[in-house]
């Protein structure tokens, strides 16, 4: 285990004046998807790299992809593709 429950918990709650707004807390956005049922996403660039991780606690799985371009968009479309098809 890399972080204890209250651990991840805790990173993993949003700020008290965000919650009712905002299901982002610690870099994660939180959601839900048919694939992995409560999820976690991350994206993150230095305009010249990108990088974009989902994490489905619920059914262990997390899918992560780098490309030496900036793609957003490239990555999500990719991962819309891939995701259902290993996550079942």
């Amino acid at each position: 285990t890399l972080a204890s429950a209250p651990t991840m918990k805790r990173l993993l709650t949003p700020p008290a004046a965000s919650r009712d707004n905002e299901r982002y807390a610690g870099g994660w956005m939180q959601m839900n998807r048919p694939w992995g049922g409560a999820v976690l996403t991350h994206s993150g660039s230095n305009t010249m790299w990108t990088v974009t991780a989902w994490l489905a606690p619920e059914k262990n799985l997390s899918f992560v992809a780098a490309t030496n371009v900036y793609a957003h968009g490239k990555l999500d479309a990719a991962f819309s593709t891939t995701i259902p098809l290993y996550a079942r």
